[in-house]
């Protein structure tokens, strides 16, 4: 990989840019959520003053009535401000995504040329579905959206590796439009954004990096292990909980105390579970996680291991919050790719252990 400040130094052109566009996208965005939340409360504020200051049921009708007439006659005008609004958000969105993904393009292709990098492409569901880590329904009746900023796919030391940025959401694809419109958006999402510091939070199961790699052995079942949050919380009768998710597979003890209190480890068949998961392999998935310093999720069926680390800004993505020319918004970007390559030797996955 090229070094990072050489590479930043390189592009710099591309990065100023992108900041020019980051801005006013920044701004319009920000309008957005102020918009939405002032026109929430105020609508909560009209309503308990119209409720204060009416007596009885015969004054109550007839403003009411007066109010609906009076949103009847100027709901052409509310109309157009809402989709003149939303076309603005829609013209500076796409204008920042353009540059931010040449300035992506450019630096994946500095950083780690023998990777391609796709912008387009989506992870398919099917995929996050084999990996076990959300518990999701079936591709057909699935209410979440899976919204993904691309991939990255390349071989390190012949082991195949194919990096998403992902989110999974429980809005469906229509809310996802309404985003755009900021009073049917708060009347979607209701009272959650009043308290969420990051928009891109807002109804979301997962947002973050998802990487599928190669294994070295092909597995008939499959085993999981996610971040163990209830073990901190209840202690010893973490165990009797976790082994009550009858939504997951049977519960899998493990004899690495460290590794025990890191994660919960499920699998369709305890005896392979404990035969991928040997003891070198959980001490290196431990160091990974204090290597990393996020929750993650492992899993491994057929010859592939699923990994997923959550991103509060996304992944494959730049922050918007953070400005591009003077912030460590790019370095962040590094660190998270280099991350991801690292998995290879971090989980030993280029050495045949397995024979």
């Amino acid at each position: 990989m090229s070094s990072y400040t050489q590479t930043k130094e390189a592009l710099m052109p591309l990065i100023r840019q992108a900041e020019k566009a980051r801005k006013p996208y920044r701004f319009i965005e920000a309008l957005n959520i102020f918009l939405g939340r002032f026109i929430f409360l105020l609508g909560l504020l009209l309503i308990v003053l119209f409720l204060v200051f009416t007596d009885t049921y015969d004054t109550l009708m007839p403003k009411l009535l007066s109010i609906l007439s009076l949103l009847d006659s100027s709901s052409p005008y509310l109309l157009s401000v809402l989709l003149i609004h939303a076309f603005i958000v829609i013209i500076f969105k796409s204008q920042y995504h353009r540059k931010e993904g040449i300035l992506l393009r450019a630096f994946l292709e500095k950083m780690i040329p023998d990777f391609i990098f796709n912008p387009s492409k989506s992870v398919d569901l099917q995929t996050i579905l084999n990996s076990g880590h959300f518990l999701l329904k079936n591709k057909k009746t699935n209410p979440k959206t899976v919204i993904s900023n691309g991939n990255l796919y390349g071989k390190i030391d012949g082991i195949g590796l194919t990096i998403f940025g992902l989110k999974i959401t429980g809005l469906s694809k229509f809310h996802n439009i309404l985003s755009y419109i900021p009073f049917l958006w708060i009347l979607v999402v209701m009272v959650k954004p009043l308290f969420t510091k990051n928009i891109n939070q807002i109804g979301v199961v997962f947002m973050g990096m998802f990487v599928v790699a190669k294994f070295n052995k092909k597995i008939k079942g499959r085993t999981v292990v996610l971040p163990d949050t209830i073990e901190k919380r209840v202690g010893y009768l973490a165990k009797t909980l976790q082994s009550l998710h009858f939504k997951r597979n049977q519960l899998v003890n493990m004899e690495d105390t460290e590794f025990e209190k890191q994660f919960v480890v499920y699998s369709t068949d305890q005896t392979e579970a404990r035969y991928i998961l040997t003891p070198s392999l959980m001490k290196r998935i431990s160091a990974l996680q204090k290597k990393i310093a996020r929750p993650i999720r492992l899993s491994f069926k057929e010859d592939n291991v699923y990994m997923a680390v959550e991103h509060l800004n996304g992944f494959l993505t730049l922050s918007k919050n953070k400005n591009l020319v003077t912030s460590n918004a790019l370095e962040g970007f590094y660190h998270g790719i280099s991350t991801a390559i690292g998995i290879v030797e971090d989980l030993n996955l280029n050495t045949k252990i397995w024979h």
